[in-house]
């Protein structure tokens, strides 16, 4: 059996919170994140150039591993975009590789 989960919540002793999750509570390592991220944001001039980078290639990396795919098979962030990796397919518009399966995650 899952053991108690309360102290990964911001929710107090007394309240028993039941609603089938379609306004769950976020776990405190979520709150912290995301107000990393806002203040982050608010001073973007103190981010690494190399930040964003970095964020596309650990994107690349994941969603790499739950496809079952090598990371050098799969694009993200600028990369997806860029002229060499990509063929127009009139009918829908989009970009997509000429020679490998595409998944399009939105």
């Amino acid at each position: 059996m899952l053991p108690s989960q309360r102290a990964l919540f911001n929710i107090p002793r007394n309240v028993c919170y039941l609603n089938a999750a379609s306004w769950s509570p976020l776990p405190i390592a979520a709150q912290d994140a995301g107000r990393a991220g806002a203040a982050r944001k608010g001073q973007p001039w103190l981010i690494d150039p190399a930040f964003a980078r970095e964020q596309h290639e650990r994107a690349r990396r994941a969603a790499a591993k739950v496809i079952n795919a090598d990371p050098e098979d799969t694009r993200a962030g600028a990369q997806a975009g860029r002229e060499q990796h990509r063929q127009k397919m009139p009918e829908l518009h989009l970009p997509f590789p000429i020679d490998m399966n595409t998944v399009v995650i939105i």
